[in-house]
């Protein structure tokens, strides 16, 4: 257990570090979406993962320290940012009680739903994902710039390599990085706040923004499904899909009713089209 105290406790410390430069960044140079994925992938497949022992996890750990304290550095000096300054960050076992009993089904739903979108890109093959890209890119040139040119358009279509499945949708990203904010507040509280409305607000705040995450997962799916197989979608599943809609609008701050899980269902039904299995 001490050998996990430390290691995430330099983790968080790490990410505070890099929260504060991306905080500066992200406004004028754009967001680092590589590195929010690096350290997410950190945090699901090592941090949190009780088949791979401390020693390994450790070394991972430095190796993803250099990547991200390099990029820190590069950037400080190319941007004339000033450098970082590291928080404490103290272990603290409300907050890993309340990340890991309480609210561990919010991040296992969160992981889903990206599994879920991944094999979506898998299923829908090569002309799928070139299908939905060139709707997707007409319709934002067409919004930001009137374009309409089916020519130029076709030219960019064809330049780009579909045979990659496809990456984590940039919104979960953004949402566990907005998760990892309040993350970390929270554990860098002082010991007077930590009983106080400060923490659980940044914890209920953190669990939020992977709820959103997760929900920006299944709506990706869908609009993109019905990209795809607009005309031949089952009239059942699309009315269902319609009164969702009502029924999420309708309950909107009402943590009662578990919207997930219904969107949820929806994609499972999807899924399961022969549109996706033929």
């Amino acid at each position: 257990m001490t050998n996990f105290v430390s290691i995430i406790n330099k983790f968080f410390t790490l990410y505070d570090c890099f929260i504060q430069l991306d905080l500066k960044m992200s406004l004028v140079y754009g967001r680092q979406y590589s590195h929010y994925k690096e350290m997410f992938l950190f945090y699901v497949t090592v941090l949190m993962n009780d088949y791979i022992d401390e020693t390994d996890k450790e070394k991972k750990y430095v190796e993803l320290r250099y990547k991200i304290v390099k990029f820190i550095l590069e950037n400080s000096k190319k941007h004339n940012i000033s450098r970082q300054h590291s928080s404490t960050i103290a272990f603290n076992k409300k907050l890993n009680n309340v990340l890991q009993n309480n609210n561990e089904a919010y991040l296992d739903e969160f992981l889903k739903s990206i599994q879920f979108f991944l094999q979506f890109r898998q299923k829908i093959q090569k002309d799928g994902r070139k299908i939905i890209a060139k709707e997707n890119i007409s319709r934002r040139m067409f919004y930001y710039f009137d374009f309409k040119e089916k020519d130029v358009m076709d030219k960019i279509i064809d330049n780009i390599d579909f045979n990659h499945i496809g990456n984590i949708p940039k919104q979960a990203l953004i949402e566990f990085n907005n998760f990892m904010s309040h993350v970390c507040t929270a554990y860098s509280l002082s010991d007077k706040d930590k009983n106080t409305d400060i923490f659980l607000k940044n914890i209920e705040r953190a669990i939020n923004h992977i709820k959103r995450g997760t929900l920006d997962c299944y709506k990706i799916i869908i609009k993109d499904y019905f990209i795809l197989e607009n005309s031949t979608l089952p009239i059942g599943l699309k009315n269902q899909l319609f009164n969702l809609r009502i029924n999420e609008y309708k309950n909107l701050g009402n943590n009662s009713i578990n919207i997930l899980e219904q969107f949820k269902k929806i994609v499972q039904e999807i899924m399961k089209t022969p549109y996706l299995n033929s």
